[in-house]
């Protein structure tokens, strides 16, 4: 995979793959009230991080993976660094919050 290395063996004896972290590759996203925000994944982009801020939860920040925000699939978003594995499928990542918000996203 693009910008990944090979870790160590985990406890479980398995080897798993690790984002490299590239500035390049970081976008903070503001997403404002009441409106959807899209943000395209590169082609090869495997993995992502997504930083999401204190105020994620009082802004009921939600993300839907497809071609377009469907509140009904939306998950929500809690502080801290959540990592997802995009290896496939739809390239496009929509963000929605009901106040004010920045998400950072880190792709590999």
């Amino acid at each position: 995979m693009a910008n990944t290395i090979d870790s160590p063996v985990s406890a479980l004896g398995e080897s798993f793959d690790v984002a490299l972290l590239d500035s390049a590759r970081v976008f903070a996203i503001a997403v404002a009230a009441d409106t959807t925000v899209k943000h395209t994944l590169a082609g090869t982009t495997t993995l992502v991080t997504i930083a999401v801020g204190l105020d994620a939860t009082a802004a009921g920040l939600t993300l839907v993976r497809g071609s377009a925000y469907d509140a009904a699939k939306a998950w929500p978003l809690l502080p801290g660094y959540l990592p997802f594995g995009v290896p496939g499928g739809s390239r496009d990542l929509h963000f929605n919050a009901s106040a004010d918000t920045t998400v950072w996203i880190m792709e590999n």
